[in-house]
């Protein structure tokens, strides 16, 4: 008998918060991401408008959910990560935009 420990259920319990928080918005994750940040997307280019406090808030929150998920063992997202938490004091909704994206490919890798 061996203990171990995995991802898979931190990428659950994390994806039911974040759809969650897209149903209350009435938004839903897309369907399909067969990568972790969108086709061409480059976050340090992107102008779309601030996110307000709660918004800011959810992101440094979704940031912390997935390095918990990198200490996990979800070291296929270990780049986009740590690019997006460099966007942690101003993001914008397009990085908002780009999280839901990320766990969108969890939910099509899990």
């Amino acid at each position: 008998m061996a203990w171990s420990i995995g991802a898979d259920e931190c990428v659950d319990n994390a994806l039911a918060t974040v759809k969650a928080h897209l149903e209350s918005e009435g938004m839903k994750l897309k369907g399909k991401a067969s990568k972790p940040l969108p086709n061409g997307y480059h976050p340090e280019m992107d102008v779309s408008p601030e996110c307000n406090a709660v918004m800011t808030q959810r992101y440094q929150a979704y940031i912390g959910i997935l390095c918990w998920a990198l200490e996990l063992g979800r070291v296929d997202i270990v780049l986009e990560v740590s690019l997006m938490s460099s966007f942690n004091n101003l993001p914008r909704k397009g990085h908002l935009e780009a999280l839901y994206h990320m766990f969108a490919y969890l939910a099509k890798a899990d």
